[in-house]
């Protein structure tokens, strides 16, 4: 079980976090100002902090910033919960001190997720900083959610909602590479730029190494597809 604190000047907002986080087994305290949110973290330490914006008398941000100040609250998760959901809005949130972003209005399952995430990750980095940190080398897969928007003869675009250096090399695994008849091939990061929906990031790649008979397959496959369309 988790002490949360909710602050938001909607009530029925804090009724529903209240109730999604109760149904977890967390225990939650529910503020409609930030002063009192404030005040209450400054006496009571809390495992999880979730705000709201805009409220009065000062934003969530204000907020976010003066809690991030509290010594005690280095490893605690702060999620930012607001319908403001541009890039601008986002990078300002994390700037201040949030690690996630929730937007309006809540999709239950979406909330209850990102929580448990937040107190896993929070967990985590509190032990790493209790019993310091172990040197170990392993190699490793890093699985990120991405999804194939268009192809070309050199590469793939991806959409993803994590910005990946230019230069880095992946590997991806996807229906469409059996569809092709190919193995699945080494890319490359060329570019990152920001995508159409808050939070996301078209990236362009270029495919490495690959044999002159996998150029020949995607080749085709992108023409039969090119003619489909057009004749559609």
């Amino acid at each position: 079980m988790a002490k949360i604190l909710v602050a938001d000047d909607d009530q029925d907002i804090l009724i529903m976090v209240q109730a999604l986080m109760e149904l977890e087994g967390h225990q939650v305290a529910c503020f409609n100002n930030s002063t009192d949110a404030i005040d209450r973290a400054k006496r009571e330490h809390f495992d999880l902090i979730v705000t709201d914006a805009n409220m009065p008398p000062f934003s969530g941000y204000d907020l976010i910033r003066t809690i991030r100040a509290i010594p005690t609250y280095d490893f605690v998760p702060i999620a930012m919960l607001t319908a403001r959901k541009t890039r601008k809005d986002v990078e300002r949130a994390v700037l201040v001190g949030a690690q996630d972003y929730i937007v309006k209005p809540i999709n239950p399952t979406l909330l209850q997720t990102k929580v448990r995430d937040l107190l896993a990750r929070s967990q985590a980095a509190q032990l790493a900083a209790r019993f310091g940190e172990l040197p170990v080398d392993f190699d490793a897969t890093l699985i990120l959610p991405l999804k194939i928007i268009a192809m070309t003869e050199t590469g793939v675009v991806l959409d993803s909602e994590h910005r990946l250096n230019e230069g880095t090399r992946l590997k991806i695994s996807s229906p469409i590479f059996d569809e092709i008849g190919i193995i699945t091939p080494v890319l490359r990061v060329q570019t990152s730029s920001a995508g159409n929906m808050a939070g996301s990031w078209h990236i362009r790649t270029s495919f490495q190494s690959l044999d002159e008979r996998s150029v020949g397959k995607i080749r085709t496959y992108l023409q039969n597809g090119l003619t489909r369309k057009k004749f559609a």
